[in-house]
């Protein structure tokens, strides 16, 4: 389902250049590890239209898992996208 609509009382726009929204959401590079090796892939989308959103996590078994930090992690944002097209490349090798 595509949620076409206001979250906060916002329209669904792209971040603010330079903001901390823009820095969070618009990363066109991931990282991530296989058999002890480092590797990196691209992403390509257009901006992402979004709007501010509250959260309530009703779960957190999951991320609780990953270690003690959550216990004193605090939300302070979140955000909310209708979506976008997104293309991502093979995986490279981190040298």
């Amino acid at each position: 389902m595509i949620y076409e609509g206001n979250v906060r009382g916002e329209k669904f726009e792209t971040c603010d250049c330079e903001s901390t929204t823009e820095f969070l959401l618009e990363r066109y590079t991931a990282f991530t590890c296989r058999a002890n090796r480092d590797r990196f892939f691209r992403v390509w989308h257009s901006p992402w239209r979004q709007a501010e959103s509250e959260i309530e996590v009703r779960d957190a078994t999951l991320i609780a898992s990953t270690g003690d930090w959550w216990k004193t992690a605090e939300c302070i944002g979140a955000n909310y996208s209708p979506g976008a097209e997104v293309w991502m490349g093979r995986p490279h090798w981190i040298q």
